[in-house]
């Protein structure tokens, strides 16, 4: 029985380069190998590399927003040119291929934006700010990213600038969108829903006359969950709304506080039978990057600081995490003096010990998003090099090679 093996008694054939999994045989010829049972082509994987897609002499560009999707790779933000700021997405088909800009919007006022991507049920779609004589929550979508782009505003307000989307996703037969509203008085947790991207129903999740937002969406489990901000009585809450359902009732918890500085959750995630979010809580005269996971989402929540310091709320949080071949990965941003950091940590377990990678530095530098797809580990943000303000990626195969980029 030359080149066969033996499973159960029953003989396979694995030659030519094959491997068995669970008695199926799989390819590995031509330089690819299994990952869970999955086949990814290394035959031409990229080392770690940075790349900066492309930069301002001010602080006005960044990416907030990366997607792999109908063999794209997609990233949206935002650039200033000195005069204009404009909502832009990049786009390649390789890492360190060819990158295609496209700016969708564009205005003098710094409002505008892109926060979010996601691509389903052949549309591409991005969610952001726009500012049009109004501050405008909108949505642009396209069947194609080279095609020609349509809008939805889904809410606006004449004077403020607290009027955004944060998110977007497509599961369960529903395009979601979640964001902030404020209309001068009260401060809106928002988000909208429609089976298409040309018909939206909103609505509030929670408010107060302080600030409130819906800042992550997802669906797992059977649940819609979204995680954001609430201000009431001069506390800032992290929390979340969850319902079975998008025109149902939904139910309220807070996940943590942070009196009266700061508490947000930007980033949530249900994986290996925990519900995990992450953000950034004001305690102690310091801004904690922290995250806290449950088994439900009515249950109690355990909290993990993982970093600390001053700078602001922004300078210390995690803004992204996820659970891929048994490792939790979270990215997010860390300021120690005149120094920021784009960081990443992963462990092994939610309650372990954590190593911390700081994969980029400068003097205004944070990470916005991170996404695991085609084998790669991809972050995105900003990077400051003292003259000029660039929208940055950086990827590798493997989280620990992240520090391994500049």
């Amino acid at each position: 029985m030359a080149h066969k093996t033996l499973v159960n008694g029953t003989a396979y054939d694995i030659t030519g380069g094959m491997t068995l999994v669970e008695g199926t045989s799989y390819s590995i010829k031509g330089g690819k190998t299994l990952i869970g049972g999955t086949e990814y082509d290394i035959s031409f994987a990229l080392p770690a590399g940075v790349l900066d897609l492309f930069g301002s002499s001010s602080s006005g560009s960044g990416i907030n927003c990366i997607t792999y999707a109908d063999g794209y790779w997609v990233v949206g933000g935002r650039c200033y040119d000195g005069t204009n700021y404009y909502a832009r997405i990049a786009y390649a088909t390789s890492l360190d291929g060819t990158w295609t800009t496209r700016d969708l919007w564009s205005g003098t006022n710094s409002a505008n934006t892109v926060n979010c991507i996601a691509y389903a049920d052949g549309y591409w779609a991005v969610g952001g700010c726009r500012y049009y004589g109004n501050y405008l929550a909108t949505v642009y979508y396209a069947t194609s990213l080279d095609g020609t782009w349509e809008g939805r505003n889904l809410w606006s307000d004449t004077t403020y600038s607290q009027n955004s989307i944060n998110c977007i996703t497509c599961a369960d037969g529903y395009w979601v969108v979640g964001g902030r509203h404020y209309d001068g008085r009260t401060g809106y947790a928002r988000i909208a829903y429609g089976t298409s991207l040309g018909s939206w129903t909103t609505k509030n999740l929670w408010s107060s006359s302080g600030q409130n937002s819906i800042n992550c969406i997802t669906y797992a489990n059977g649940y819609w969950v979204m995680g954001g901000m609430y201000y009431y009585s001069a506390t800032y809450y992290a929390r979340i709304g969850y319902a079975e359902s998008l025109s149902g009732l939904f139910s309220l918890g807070n996940v943590w506080s942070g009196g009266e500085m700061y508490a947000k959750i930007t980033c949530i995630t249900y994986a290996n039978g925990y519900w995990v979010v992450g953000g950034v809580r004001y305690s102690s005269a310091a801004y904690h990057a922290r995250i806290a996971y449950a088994t439900t989402l009515s249950g109690v929540w355990t909290t993990v600081d993982l970093w600390n310091g001053g700078g602001g709320s922004d300078t210390q949080c995690v803004n992204g995490i996820m659970y891929v071949n048994g490792y939790w990965v979270l990215g997010g941003s860390h300021a120690s003096g005149s120094t920021y950091y784009a960081r990443i940590a992963y462990a092994t377990s939610l309650d372990g010990t954590w190593t911390i990678v700081d994969v980029w530095s400068g003097g205004s530098d944070y990470l916005y998003c991170i996404t695991n797809a085609n084998g790669y580990w991809v972050v995105g943000g900003r990077h400051y090099d003292g003259s000029t303000c660039y929208a940055r990626l950086a990827y590798a195969g493997r989280p620990e090679d992240l520090g391994n980029t500049e």
